[in-house]
């Protein structure tokens, strides 16, 4: 079911969020819909505000919810997300969706973005500093648009095949002071 005309609806002038200009951390914990149809919507405005620094996820999410998030924290030094989840393949284009044709697990993207889209743009997240991301599905397309300049620190919990393959070339490890690898990581899997 497509819920993405909620928000617009239950945050409308007449019912408006209250501003939380001050916010700097923000944890979050409950189920993917929710982050757009509970009270605290994680719209642009919230996601991209300058004081906000730390943004803390624990649901199942997908990977294009995923690069909507980073698309629009550009001011957040720490992401920590928990757990990217294949996307529905009625939701998938491209070569996502050849991967995975008459597979029908996984959840439907709750922001409507296409990370499919983006491969040719590249945004530079030059606040990040720290990335934790647990996956059970192939994260490599989400480096793609992106270049992580400050990027200090990573925590990685993949449990694909052949993870560290999958991110290799993407990942500026030689400017990483901190690294957490846990999953499924083969002997053959060294960088």
């Amino acid at each position: 079911m497509d819920y993405s005309w909620l928000p617009t609806v239950l945050f409308s002038t007449s019912n408006p969020l209250p501003p939380l200009e001050n916010l700097k951390t923000l944890t979050w914990s409950g189920h993917s819909q929710q982050l757009t149809n509970s009270w605290l919507p994680f719209t642009p405005a919230l996601l991209g505000s300058r004081q906000l620094t730390t943004l803390d996820i624990t649901c199942d999410i997908t990977i294009d919810d995923c690069y909507h998030l980073l698309l629009h924290c550009e001011y957040v030094t720490n992401f920590s997300l928990q757990t990217i989840v294949k996307t529905k393949v009625a939701k998938m284009k491209g070569d996502y969706a050849s991967e995975m044709k008459g597979d029908t697990s996984g959840i439907e993207s709750v922001f409507c973005t296409d990370l499919s889209n983006a491969q040719d743009q590249e945004r530079e997240l030059s606040h990040l500093r720290s990335l934790t991301l647990a996956s059970v599905h192939d994260i490599a397309p989400l480096f793609r648009p992106f270049k992580f300049t400050s990027l200090r620190e990573v925590a990685f919990s993949l449990s694909y095949k052949n993870a560290l393959d999958t991110i290799k070339e993407s990942v500026p490890w030689t400017r990483l002071t901190k690294v957490h690898l846990r999953g499924v990581i083969q002997e053959v899997d060294s960088i």
